[in-house]
């Protein structure tokens, strides 16, 4: 008989024989033992007295494949039977363990989770025995203790949660005995998705914060909690006021996230938002500039809506001092103008004339004068113009003269200029002298609204394309003035740039408004020559004794002009007087007459000579 066993491992090995009945007792003998191994006592089976068992034990380390020994058997006192041999396959001892490929989980959020199970077979001949470690996010459910135990030619099933702990693809191989073992595959998707990573808050002008929104949208299959923490500076605004509170959203719905800086929180600003769940975290990257200039003006007068300068007397000066406060993040640039009396006469340090600057976090003190005209009495009252970068602030100012002499005839005030605002695009104009210079337009940023020679905030009435490489005209001079001409001169900008165009300074109504306005005015009435390298321009048909302004600009390619030159200021002669003149050659005529007279009368003695008159005789011819 044949037997396998495996190297190590202790058999049990049944003897048994042929016999005429099955209640003959039979006895075995061993006679020639094992090599490989050792054999036991041999063990009569109770039950059937014609069987034996016999333990063998193959050595460990043997080298050997096969072994062998062989037994007798005999009636109860009869003899023994020829030898029968018991041939010993010795093996190698092996647990052989198989497993599935590739186990899927599928895909899933993140935060969710998936068990299956997976059945192991040991085909060897010895039971399997270890203790399982996987790796996350892989987790062992059964056996509880991860003792896995399968003995040869057994199977048992395993079970395993897959639980993504981040978002993306997932792949890794375990293997329970030698290779390849089994590959374990998942996908996990993020629970939610935002709009973006990099927010900017910008300003409200309605609220007078910065703010920016993004969104956020439940991807997953059941609702979410998602957990909001907005950096320190910033608030998280929804309805609820406690932003720190969780935002719960159904499974595909999505929610505005509104991320605000207080009204306070003027500087520059970066931080990180972070929005969660259990198992996921988002950052969103936040920026912000300051935000812009934020002013206000505190009045001397608290309780008044305009500055009073009370009542004064003519020639009198009186000055009052307000505030403009930039609560801001940002410097402010102030233009300022008001007209006489009024004027203003401090303010900050600044680079160009009219023009301020408040720092951000700030304040600013200026001083507005009255000067009380020496002749004119009566209610005064004008406006501040104040433009800035946001906007025009009018600040009312009132003002009375009192009347030294009551008895004195009263002296009107000029009449009130009616302000306006830029309209470069406002049909012809009706001319009108102007009765005293005017404030800057409400919108400082049309036209150049500089100051002309004679204090007028002026603008352009054409609207002009401007190069900063076409040269200026610059050296004006006035080359000779007239009743009714003048000529200017100025020096030639380049040698390429010899086309020229004048404009002057008038005062027009605005028709939409009906109101004066100074602006720069085309004026065409010029003839241009060039001498070396001076421009003349002859200017006809001026009034004479009359204040005039002109500028000039040099013409380029393409319909560009250069930079309007600096205004050049003049006046026109008074014209000559020749009444005297005639009256002086009548009365020396008459003179002349007289004397004539005079020196007739002396030669007659006084008489009227009477005339004579004689006959004239012709010759007869036949005399």
């Amino acid at each position: 008989m044949r037997v396998q066993v495996v190297k190590g491992q202790t058999v049990r090995i049944t003897l048994s024989c042929t016999t005429i009945s099955k209640a003959a007792r039979v006895e075995y003998q061993v006679r020639d033992f094992p090599t490989l191994g050792v054999v036991g006592k041999l063990i009569p089976t109770p039950e059937d007295r014609t069987k034996a068992t016999i333990i063998y034990q193959p050595a460990r380390q043997s080298e050997g494949k096969i072994d062998m020994f062989s037994f007798y058997a005999r009636y109860h006192g009869g003899h023994f039977s020829a030898p029968a041999q018991v041939i010993i396959e010795l093996s190698e001892p092996e647990a052989k363990i198989e497993s599935p490929a590739s186990i899927d989980f599928g895909s899933l959020i993140l935060g969710d989770e998936a068990t299956l199970k997976v059945l192991l077979k040991n085909t060897g001949n010895i039971e399997f025995r270890r203790q399982i470690q996987l790796p996350s996010p892989l987790e062992l459910i059964e056996p509880i203790d991860g003792k896995l135990a399968i003995p040869a030619g057994k199977s048992v099933i395993l079970k395993i949660r897959y639980r993504p702990e981040q978002i993306g693809a997932f792949t890794t191989n375990v293997t329970f005995q030698g290779k390849p073992g089994t590959t374990f595959i998942g996908n996990a998707s993020a629970p939610f998705v935002i709009s973006t990573k990099k927010l900017t808050l910008l300003w409200n002008k309605q609220t007078h914060n910065r703010q920016g929104e993004l969104q956020v949208t439940n991807k997953a299959h059941t609702p979410i909690s998602l957990k909001i923490r907005p950096p320190l500076r910033t608030q998280y605004l929804t309805e609820n006021p406690l932003y720190n509170d969780p935002l719960v959203l159904p499974p595909g719905k999505s929610s505005p996230i509104l991320i605000a800086l207080p009204k306070e929180d003027v500087q520059s600003f970066k931080g990180t938002l972070e929005i969660s769940t259990a198992h996921y975290l988002q950052k969103v990257s936040l920026d912000s500039s300051p935000t812009p200039p934020l002013l206000t003006i505190e009045l001397p007068d608290p309780a008044l809506d305009h500055i009073n300068f009370g009542t004064s007397m003519p020639g009198d000066a009186i000055s009052r001092t307000f505030m403009i406060k930039n609560t801001g993040g940002t410097a402010s640039i102030l233009g300022m103008g008001t007209l006489a009396p009024f004027q203003l006469t401090q303010g900050p340090d600044s680079d160009r004339a009219n023009t301020y600057s408040v720092s951000p976090e700030s304040s600013a003190a200026f001083t507005v004068n009255f000067i009380a005209p020496p002749k004119l009495f009566g209610n005064y009252s004008d406006s501040l113009e104040i433009s800035t970068d946001v906007g025009a602030i009018s600040i009312p100012l009132a003002a009375v003269v009192n009347n030294p002499d009551p008895m004195a005839g009263q002296t009107p005030l000029p009449p009130p200029i009616k302000k306006i605002a830029n309209d470069q695009d406002s049909p012809e104009n009706t001319a009108l002298p102007a009765p005293s210079p005017l404030p800057p337009p409400a919108n400082p940023e049309e036209g150049n609204n500089h100051l002309s020679p004679t204090g007028f905030y002026t603008r352009d009435y054409v609207t002009r394309k401007y190069s900063d490489n076409i040269p200026t005209a610059t050296g004006f001079m006035l080359h000779k003035a007239g009743p009714h001409d003048l000529t200017l001169a100025w020096k030639l900008p380049s040698p390429e740039h010899i086309v020229f165009e004048m404009e002057m300074r008038r005062m027009l109504i605005n028709q939409k408004t009906f109101g004066i306005e100074s602006v720069w005015v085309p004026f065409h009435d010029v003839e241009f020559h060039r001498s070396g390298e001076m421009i003349y321009a002859s200017i006809d048909g001026l009034t004479p004794a009359s204040i005039y302004e002109f500028r000039v600009l040099t013409a380029g390619t393409g319909g560009y002009f250069s930079q309007p030159s600096v205004p050049f200021g003049t006046w026109t002669q008074a014209p000559r007087n020749y009444l005297w003149f005639k009256w002086l050659l009548f009365i020396l005529g008459l003179l002349a007459i007289g004397l004539l007279f005079r020196r007739y009368w002396n030669k007659h003695d006084g008489s009227i000579p009477m005339p004579t008159y004689w006959p004239r005789t012709i010759p007869w011819p036949f005399e």
